[in-house]
């Protein structure tokens, strides 16, 4: 069995720049921001571009699929990332996939 991934957002000082780090690495953005480039920097913590560009790459960096994770980056934001504390998040890759295979399973009975 593989095992799961851990998201951890912080804030670095000076600064309180936000920082997300996968399993004790910081997260690359670059390819999400080569699927589409909401912002330079992420965010988290509310529902601007920055935290667009958060939803994007942990959705990628979960599936590794640029359509699903462009489609569904917006609701992940506004059902995770904009609703995190501006202090940091610690996010399962366990819930991403509950919570992907949720919406997944609600589009085939919309269709």
């Amino acid at each position: 069995m593989e095992s799961l991934k851990l998201y951890k957002g912080t804030r670095s000082m000076p600064g309180y720049k936000a920082i997300v780090y996968v399993d004790g690495k910081v997260l690359d953005i670059g390819p999400s921001r080569a699927i589409r480039d909401y912002a330079p920097d992420i965010e988290f913590g509310y529902f601007g571009a920055g935290p667009s560009q958060l939803s994007l790459a942990i959705l990628y960096d979960v599936t590794g699929d640029k359509d699903t994770s462009l489609l569904y980056c917006q609701d992940f934001k506004r059902d995770y990332i904009g609703q995190f504390d501006q202090d940091g998040f610690i996010l399962l890759e366990s819930q991403i996939r509950q919570w992907l295979g949720q919406k997944l399973k609600n589009e085939e009975g919309n269709q």
